[in-house]
C-alpha cells in the first residue's frame, strides 16, 4: 500500500491503517532542497518495495495529524521512519540511495 499524504482526506486514510499496520514514512517538503535531491531514488524505492511495504509519503504540512505522534517529531526534511502500530520504531539516519532505503525497511 502505498499512500501520498497531500491532503486531509490521504491523512484520514494513512491514519485509518496506521493504527495497525506497520509503515514506513517519507515526511518531506516541497521547498526541500534535499527532498527534491531525493526524489527519485524514493521513487524508485516505492516502486521496488510498494508490494511489500506499507509506505507514506507525508508532506510537511500534514505531518502533525498523523496517528500517534510521529510527525509531531519531524524538526528537519526529509525525515524517513518506521512506525508499528502508529508508533516510530526507527529512523533511517543512513544514505539515500534505493540500496540503503531497502536496507532500511528490511531491518
Amino acid at each position: 500500500m502505498i499512500i501520498n499524504v497531500d491532503s486531509q482526506e490521504n491523512l484520514n486514510t494513512l491514519n485509518n491503517n496506521i493504527k495497525n499496520k506497520d509503515f514506513i514514512l517519507w515526511f518531506y517538503a516541497d521547498w526541500c532542497g534535499h527532498c527534491k535531491a531525493m526524489k527519485d531514488e524514493w521513487s524508485k524505492f516505492e516502486k521496488t518495495a510498494g508490494n511489500e511495504f506499507n509506505i507514506a509519503n507525508v508532506r510537511d504540512d500534514l505531518k502533525d495529524g498523523v496517528e500517534g505522534g510521529c510527525g509531531k517529531n519531524v524538526s528537519g526534511f526529509p525525515k524517513i521512519v518506521a512506525a508499528s502500530n502508529g508508533n516510530e520504531v526507527a529512523e533511517h539516519t543512513g544514505g539515500r540511495t534505493l540500496e540503503d532505503l531497502l536496507k532500511f525497511a528490511k531491518q
